[in-house]
């Protein structure tokens, strides 16, 4: 048989359905893409969104989109019953399936070129970024770096893909508290040598005060706030000697409070000490000496 005759039999093999079998899945028109309002459940990678405007409006079944799609019948249930899609790869597969133009979901960067000039950026969100996702991204990245464009099988994540603040821990211990301490040394020394470092020690200080709200024995609760207020304290003197007169002054009260708090009248009277400074710096020597004379106060009630 000659390869002519064999191709035109092999297309009409194709084209006739098998008898039992459900009728060849008829395709999707791009135009439904497109609507206004698709446009968003697209750009939001709702996938159960649009597998159901397929079954409504595309008249598409579920064994059809499974067929389209590369999945099983059943996962297109789960995904109509809710499930989340995250994964870059089947988003891709469902997209190329459905004939869905990739950007349209945030996951092409180039229309025609896997290599073109414009960078689109992918925007999932935090809870959306899987491992996956991130070895995609760091791919991204380089081939940016090295070629000043990223393919379409990668995917640069937008800075709203960044993970959450690094997570509380449950409880507060002995080794929380060094950690503190041994930062606030740190800084303190880089600030002894090389002067500066207000904004290091000011985020320092307000990360570490999250720590406030971890549960702990009521020694590590005192600790806790002892060493806090040192480090506020230090925060305090770094903004002082860098001009930010009001930074300095709330990282000197934060200090105090938190000092008052656990009891600890040393460095309740050492801040309000600082705070004077700040205030006898700028010419206003009568509130100094209330500050002054308050610290004073303290230091003779702790004895």
């Amino acid at each position: 048989m000659s390869y002519g005759h064999a191709e035109k039999l092999a297309a009409i093999a194709a084209s006739t359905p098998a008898v039992g079998r459900e009728k060849p899945t008829p395709p999707v028109d791009p135009a439904l893409y497109r609507r206004d309002d698709v446009r968003p459940v697209l750009a939001e990678r709702d996938i159960a969104a649009l597998y159901r405007l397929l079954k409504d409006d595309a008249k598409l079944t579920q064994r059809q989109i499974a067929e389209l799609t590369g999945q099983s019948q059943s996962e297109v249930s789960e995904i109509l019953k809710g499930r989340r899609v995250r994964d870059v790869t089947v988003l891709e597969r469902i997209c190329d399936g459905l004939g869905i133009p990739r950007k349209l979901m945030g996951l092409s960067y180039g229309d025609s070129s896997a290599y073109r000039g414009e960078v689109k950026v992918a925007k999932p969100t935090p809870e959306e970024v899987d491992e996956d996702v991130q070895r995609r991204d760091a791919l991204a990245v380089g081939f940016l770096a090295t070629f000043g464009s990223v393919p379409s099988f990668v995917a640069l994540l937008d800075r709203s893909a960044a993970p959450r603040d690094i997570p509380l821990p449950s409880r507060l211990g002995a080794s929380d508290i060094a950690e503190i301490k041994n930062t606030t040394e740190q800084l303190r020394a880089a600030a002894r040598l090389q002067g500066g470092q207000a904004r290091a020690a000011s985020a320092t200080a307000t990360y570490y005060r999250r720590l406030t709200a971890v549960p702990a024995a009521e020694q590590v609760t005192r600790s806790l706030g002892s060493a806090l207020a040192e480090l506020d304290e230090l925060a305090g003197w770094c903004c002082h000697d860098a001009g930010l007169d009001r930074h300095a002054r709330w990282h000197y009260r934060t200090a105090a409070d938190l000092a008052r708090r656990v009891g600890d009248d040393y460095r309740v009277a050492s801040a309000l000490r600082c705070a004077g400074l700040v205030d006898s710096r700028r010419d206003r020597p009568n509130d100094a000496m209330k500050l002054y004379q308050l610290a004073g106060v303290k230091l003779v009630l702790q004895r």
